[in-house]
């Protein structure tokens, strides 16, 4: 019996770490029945990743799409559909990594969960306010019931956000 007791935390640490492991082989197995082609490299990264790490593997991934906005959208909406619980820090994550993609990365997330949507904007707002009525429209097209609290949740992160670096011609920094 006293093994037994001893042996619990032990055996409670096993299963947290698996239902990780499980949860990040259906966030790859998600991407790759959406028909995202990852390399194997990618592929590695994403079934490694454990809790939020996810986000910056996806924007590492983002970040080499380039300018492939249906390619981008597919791997957020699956993989935001696969890990709801960090749809937040993945755009986020992209979001800062590829501000060009902010709006795309927020509808999509949205799309795969629409009662994030508030909570998605704003995260995208704030990393790339700049790009605030591109991500509002994408997020109301995604989830049109969300439009009060999709504006809401702007504006707040546009009262808050930090301004961007700009270089001297008052274009974006890429920092």
């Amino acid at each position: 019996m006293r093994k037994t007791f001893l042996m619990l935390p032990l055996i409670a640490a096993m299963g947290l770490s698996s239902s990780a492991v499980f949860a990040d082989a259906a966030t790859l197995a998600a991407i790759q029945q959406a028909g995202v082609t990852l390399t194997s490299e990618q592929a590695a990264k994403v079934s490694a990743a454990q809790g939020e790490d996810i986000a910056a593997v996806l924007a590492e991934i983002v970040s080499a799409l380039g300018n492939d906005g249906a390619t981008i959208r597919t791997l957020i909406e699956a993989a935001v559909r696969a890990a709801p619980d960090h749809a937040v820090a993945i755009v986020s994550s992209v979001s800062a990594a590829v501000p060009s993609a902010a709006a795309i990365v927020a509808g999509a997330a949205i799309k795969a969960a629409p009662e994030q949507a508030a909570a998605i904007t704003a995260a995208a707002v704030s990393m790339v306010p700049s790009q605030a009525a591109s991500i509002i429209e994408q997020a109301i097209i995604s989830s049109p019931d969300q439009r009060d609290a999709i504006t809401n949740a702007a504006g707040s992160a546009l009262d808050t956000a930090q301004p961007e670096e700009t270089s001297d011609i008052g274009v974006p920094s890429p920092n």
